[in-house]
């Protein structure tokens, strides 16, 4: 009878070790995994100046077919599409290998300065009360587009904020909200999205709230509209393989830098605070998958 419980014992142990072994190396697999993708995208942008061979090598089985040009085309599962043509592995050309639909998504600092405004607390003009922003324009901007032959249109979102602060101890803050509609030519180039020039525009509102001394003045405005034009340049010439592998596991297309010019138009309700700007200057980064 002992040594049956002992047995017993034994077996409990060994299992609960081995549940145990099993939980923990699950942990490490996700921890690596994560990892992996957010030292990926940070490359992708340039950020960090990691090597990343390790990534590089395949992990599933792919099929190999020739076609009679003498090139090998690497057939392989979901979206991943590649070929080997004079000794060199690369991605099939941009307008050959990308879905009918994308989405973008990019982080964007702005010159935007609401010089038509004019503070509650005080009878001077927006420059001379705030003189110049304690947090500039900062935007997160989503991009859904559909791709047509060399080019694409797309819904344009994006939303940031601004914040602004005088002398006197006046603080303003501004949100504004904007959808819009972008033109973007894509094909400029025969390989890569190299240079892409886009236009947009559309409408937004803008959250508010101006405050001194425990006097405060918020609200959101009506609809107003704005524009802007700009170019896109890849970045995926600071190192192809990474952009590669992050193409193979990761879905991501391009990653680019832009700069445009942006004005936002004042409300058409005269009730509304006037956070119309002049042409300004906007430059980010973004991410297209």
């Amino acid at each position: 009878m002992k040594i049956k419980l002992r047995l017993k014992t034994i077996v409990c142990l060994k299992t609960l070790k081995k549940e145990s072994v099993l939980k923990n190396l699950d942990i490490l697999i996700s921890m690596y995994n994560f990892v992996k993708s957010f030292v990926l995208i940070l490359l992708l942008v340039g950020i960090c100046p990691l090597k990343v061979s390790a990534f590089t090598e395949k992990q599933t089985q792919v099929q190999l077919e020739y076609e009679e040009n003498n090139e090998w085309i690497i057939v392989e599962p979901l979206y991943v599409e590649s070929k080997i043509t004079k000794g060199e592995y690369k991605l099939l050309p941009y307008l050959k290998r990308r879905k009918k639909w994308g989405t973008m998504v990019g982080l964007a600092y702005s010159m935007f300065e609401p010089t038509s405004y004019v503070p509650n607390h005080s009878n001077d003009d927006f420059s001379t009360f705030y003189k110049s922003a304690s947090a500039p324009l900062t935007e997160l901007q989503i991009i859904i587009k559909r791709h047509f032959g060399s080019s694409s249109l797309g819904l344009d979102i994006g939303i940031g904020s601004y914040s602004a602060s005088s002398n006197s101890g006046a603080n303003l803050q501004i949100i504004p909200i904007r959808f819009g509609g972008r033109f973007a030519l894509e094909g400029l180039f025969k390989e890569e999205p190299i240079v892409v020039p886009y236009v947009s525009g559309g409408a937004y509102i803008a959250k508010y709230s101006e405050s001194l001394s425990g006097s405060n003045v918020d609200g959101s405005t009506g609809v107003s509209f704005y524009y802007n034009f700009g170019v896109m340049m890849q970045l995926n010439w600071i190192n192809k393989n990474v952009a590669r592998v992050g193409y193979e596991e990761n879905g991501v297309e391009n990653s680019f830098l832009y700069i445009e010019g942006r004005q936002f138009l004042s409300s058409s309700e005269a009730k509304d605070p006037d956070f119309a700007s002049e042409l300004h200057a906007n430059l980010g980064v973004s991410i297209e998958f």
